[in-house]
């Protein structure tokens, strides 16, 4: 397969880079509004899911750079991002007849892109999910979250304010969860002392790594 091109209806290019090797799972990768795929923690999440024998796709609505976007009112912005994740899933749900599993892995902004994802059996009833850092919808999506199956890695810090809310300690029950929780950390699981947040990335990755050993294979 070829490198795939995602298209708004204005014309205008949704970012994507991709890697086909005619693989029976693929990987998805969802960037955050201000965290695109060469962030450490998304780079390597790459490299986990080609390291597992997946084809992969990542995901960057690159909102951060659009000036028309920025320009936007909170309401226009919400239906801008509407529409971004329409046509996103609906290039995943034709993709996903290609694959045995998924992964689909958000970052902030994108768990809600991957909570959108999980409304369509086609992508919903294949994939395992890996979740970092949840972003501003995370106390709704966990109730949506908990009546699912699908296998869940959770990886954030209990310091991050998205992240504690009203509905976390449900997600505690939650079927074949496995969580990263940091006691201490901001929104990119860092807490800027160097050799510390270096051997947190480390395992993050290895987290990563077993989990989607266990669940994908």
């Amino acid at each position: 397969m070829n490198n795939i091109n995602i298209y708004r209806g204005n014309g205008t290019e949704i970012a994507t880079e991709s890697l086909f090797n005619n693989n029976r799972n693929l990987g998805v990768i969802f960037s955050g509004f201000g965290c695109n795929y060469r962030n450490p923690l998304l780079y390597y999440s790459k490299k986990v899911l080609l390291e597992n024998n997946m084809d992969y796709i990542g995901i960057d609505y690159r909102y951060y750079e659009d000036k028309r976007f920025l320009e936007l009112s909170e309401n226009d912005q919400d239906t801008f991002f509407e529409e971004d994740t329409k046509i996103v899933i609906n290039k995943i749900k034709e993709l996903s007849a290609n694959y045995n599993k998924m992964v689909l892995i958000g970052k902030s902004m994108g768990t809600s892109i991957l909570r959108r994802c999980l409304r369509h059996d086609e992508i919903q009833r294949k994939s395992v999910l890996i979740l970092i850092t949840p972003g501003s919808e995370w106390n709704d999506f966990i109730p949506e979250l908990c009546k699912l199956e699908n296998p869940t890695l959770l990886m954030s810090s209990l310091e991050d304010k998205y992240y504690i809310s009203d509905n976390l300690p449900l997600i505690y029950s939650k079927k074949d969860l496995a969580l990263y929780e940091m006691e201490k950390g901001n929104h990119s699981l860092e807490v800027n002392k160097i050799d510390i947040d270096i051997e947190h990335l480390k395992e993050i990755m290895i987290k990563e790594n077993d989990f989607i050993k266990e669940y994908v294979g």
